[in-house]
């Protein structure tokens, strides 16, 4: 199905937009919903819960925690891992005179 585009004027151009893209996002739900029943057939098959898969997939990515190297000497409930931004009470630290090794966690 081929349209001549040139001939269309440009309130008739933004509904056929308007009007693919809302077929787009018809399309994509019916093939998710589609997808989904076919991977739940599948998982039952193999006698495994879809549930349980899609959170083994959810688990990917995910960053490991650093352990703090340095502590607030002033408030022990503040830490910093030595990665990333200093945070303000090590950069007033710093700026006083003091040294990164004096905030290490021994």
């Amino acid at each position: 199905m081929a349209i001549d585009l040139d001939s269309l004027s440009i309130p008739e151009l933004r509904t056929l937009i308007a009007d693919a893209q809302e077929k787009i996002s018809e399309k994509n739900e019916t093939t998710k919903r589609e997808l989904l029943e076919e991977m739940e057939k599948l998982a039952e098959q193999r006698g495994v819960d879809l549930a349980a898969v899609i959170a083994l997939r959810k688990g990917k990515g995910r960053k490991s925690i650093i352990p703090p190297k340095y502590q607030n000497s002033n408030d022990p409930t503040q830490s910093w891992s030595g990665r990333g931004r200093k945070p303000k009470w090590v950069k007033e630290h710093l700026e006083g005179g003091g040294d990164l090794e004096d905030l290490a966690i021994k």
